[in-house]
């Protein structure tokens, strides 16, 4: 759907589409008010929803690329340097995690993916960032929440 390949996108009933993850959330937040979930009110609470969401783009999701791409990282094509390129990539998850902590807003959206990524690809990662884990945890419950992946596996 994103002509650049990339996700996340969103596309409009209009058939129109958003792309890049904190235009996304800001859109969804104030299209959707009564939900709350621009994270508070006031110019501090705004940019602390912004803060965050740059945050998860360019920290803790950068952080997954030697994960998942760690020929990118490297020259050396040894197995052994490809290992140590996944490896520095699970400290880094591990330390941004470290930062993230609670609180629910349209941030969470994005957040959620990632949290996802680190309990499968990194086990036990959650468990040393416990607020983060529960934060993980409350979203896995919410009813809205599992619709999305229940609805990614079936495609």
């Amino acid at each position: 759907m994103n002509p650049g390949g990339a996700v996340p996108t969103l596309r409009e009933e209009d058939g129109g589409l958003l792309t890049q993850a904190g235009a996304i959330l800001d859109f969804l937040a104030h299209k959707h008010p009564e939900a709350r979930l621009a994270g508070g009110e006031g110019p501090r609470a705004r940019a602390d929803a912004h803060r965050w969401s740059a945050f998860l783009t360019s920290d803790v999701h950068a952080s997954f690329r030697p994960i998942f791409m760690p020929d990118r990282s490297t020259r050396d094509d040894s197995d052994a340097a490809r290992q140590a390129v996944v490896e520095a990539g699970h400290d880094l998850v591990r330390k941004r995690f470290g930062i993230l902590d609670g609180g629910r807003s349209v941030i969470d959206a994005y957040a959620f993916p990632m949290m996802r990524w680190a309990r499968k690809l990194l086990p036990g990662s959650l468990e040393a960032v416990p607020n983060v884990q529960a934060l993980h945890d409350r979203l896995a419950a919410d009813p809205a929440v599992q619709k999305v992946p229940a609805r990614e596996a079936r495609r």
